[in-house]
């Protein structure tokens, strides 16, 4: 059976809220939730790689999966994010925007910051 890889910093928290959907959405498939570790590249490396992984908001694995990606046994496997607010996190502190976000949120009275994004003047 595939193998669907889920990578999450709370994996209750991902069991409780996003598993039962994701049972039933791949139930031909074998969902394996698991967090970034040192010993998950070598893993990956050893058995057969997952048909694909799933990154449920890890700010942090950003660099790590630029790694996976680089390997040439992964570079096939397609990632997803399954939060966008990780990758928008990750490059905004990177390109020094966060400020400029936050307070782009607060003027659009979007406290979640999921949707009303505009953008600074520089990227229009």
């Amino acid at each position: 059976m595939e193998t669907i890889l889920v990578l999450t910093d709370n994996r209750e928290q991902f069991n409780e809220q996003l598993g039962p959907t994701f049972q039933r959405i791949y139930a031909r498939f074998t969902l394996k939730v698991r967090q970034i570790d040192a010993s998950l590249l070598t893993d990956l490396l050893n058995g057969l790689p997952p048909l694909m992984i799933l990154v449920d908001s890890c700010v942090d694995s950003l660099s790590f999966l630029k790694e996976l990606k680089a390997h040439p046994v992964l570079r096939s496997v397609p990632v997803l994010m399954l939060r966008a607010i990780a990758t928008r996190q990750k490059t905004s502190i990177e390109l020094g925007t966060e400020k400029k976000y936050t307070s782009l949120f607060r003027q659009t009275g979007n406290s979640d910051r999921t949707l009303g994004i505009e953008l600074p003047d520089q990227f229009n």
